[in-house]
C-alpha cells in the first residue's frame, strides 16, 4: 500500500510541473497562424472552478505585418465588423426596440477592446463553450479566448 501512496504522489507531481511548463509560453499556433514570433503582453486562466469553467486569455503583440498577411490569406479567418452573434458574445450588442433598449453581451470575463481593421476566428464548442481570436491589423494585437461555462 505504501508503494501505491508513493506512485500516486510521484504521478500527481510530474503533472503538476509538467502542466506548468506551457503557463506564460506562447502557444505555436491559433486558427491555423503561426504565433510563435509574438510576445505574450497578457494571460490569464481562470478554469478550475466547477467542472473546469472558466476562461483562458492570451494578448499576443507581433512586432511586424508577419501575422496580418498570414491572416487575411487564411480561409478561418474573416474580415471585421463580426457577424451579429459573434459580435454579441465578444462586445456586446444594443437592440432597440420603439422606446426601449436593451444590452446582449458580452459573454466573455475579459474586455476586447473595439476593432475596426482586423479580423476575427470563432468556433463554438457546445452551447456556452467557445474559442476566439480577434486580430486588430492597426496596432497588431491579438487576443485569444477559450471560453467554457
Amino acid at each position: 500500500m505504501l508503494r501505491f501512496i508513493k506512485l500516486f504522489a510521484v504521478v500527481i507531481t510530474l503533472c503538476v510541473a509538467l502542466s506548468s511548463c506551457f503557463y506564460g509560453n506562447t502557444p505555436g499556433e491559433i486558427f491555423g497562424i503561426d504565433v510563435s514570433s509574438g510576445e505574450i503582453i497578457s494571460e490569464s486562466d481562470s478554469h478550475g472552478g466547477f467542472h473546469g469553467d472558466g476562461e483562458y486569455y492570451l494578448e499576443i503583440k507581433f512586432s511586424d505585418k508577419s501575422a496580418a498577411e498570414a491572416i487575411s490569406a487564411s480561409e478561418d479567418w474573416l474580415p471585421l465588423p463580426a457577424d451579429r452573434q459573434t459580435a454579441s458574445v465578444i462586445w456586446g450588442i444594443e437592440e432597440t426596440s420603439g422606446d426601449e433598449s436593451v444590452g446582449i453581451g458580452p459573454f466573455v470575463l475579459v474586455e476586447i477592446p473595439e476593432i475596426e481593421n482586423g479580423w476575427y476566428s470563432f468556433v463554438t464548442r457546445g452551447p456556452m463553450n467557445y474559442t476566439f481570436a480577434v486580430y486588430d491589423a492597426d496596432t497588431d494585437m491579438m487576443y485569444y479566448v477559450e471560453s467554457d461555462a
